[in-house]
């Protein structure tokens, strides 16, 4: 499907979302509109949506729509689930999801990055790769040329 295609379709589904919810506020029908936003809110969630349409829920709404919006915890990012539980002070999820994630280890070949970094034959290998895979990201090979010491060289 062409780039074209799917961004005029992306606008074309936007546009729809947003007359519905347009109707929905405009109609009183605060249920439909509510259900709307509760939609969009989860379709890519993260912290900010999540507080977002805490928000805007009343009290008795929240009850509701905060235990779904859990279920689906697990179909976000990594990072904002993260988010979320600390969020919510669920520091014993957050735990367990940076063990799952092995974060902040990391690995390039087997080993975590610290001690890729702190041998230099390794990190000269792992900044090469990096390098190669976005040389044709200039934005990007520019940044690094300004903060990696020795980038320009490599």
């Amino acid at each position: 499907m062409p780039a074209d295609y799917r961004t005029e379709l992306l606008d074309e589904i936007l546009s729809c979302i947003q007359s519905s919810n347009k109707r929905a506020q405009e109609t009183g029908d605060s249920k439909g509109y509510l259900q709307l936003y509760f939609e969009q809110a989860i379709a890519q969630l993260t912290l900010k949506t999540y507080q977002e349409f805490k928000k805007f829920c009343t009290k008795d709404e929240w009850v509701y729509y905060e235990e779904t919006i859990l279920k689906k915890l697990d179909k976000a990012w990594g990072c904002e689930r993260l988010l979320i539980h600390m969020y919510r002070k669920e520091y014993d999820k957050a735990m367990t999801l940076l063990l799952q994630e092995r974060y902040p280890y990391n690995t390039y070949g087997g080993e975590p990055y610290v001690d890729i970094v702190q041998t230099p034959e390794k990190w000269e290998s792992f900044a090469r790769k990096v390098k190669v895979d976005n040389k044709k990201r200039p934005a990007f090979q520019e940044e690094f040329g300004g903060v990696v010491p020795g980038w320009k060289t490599i």
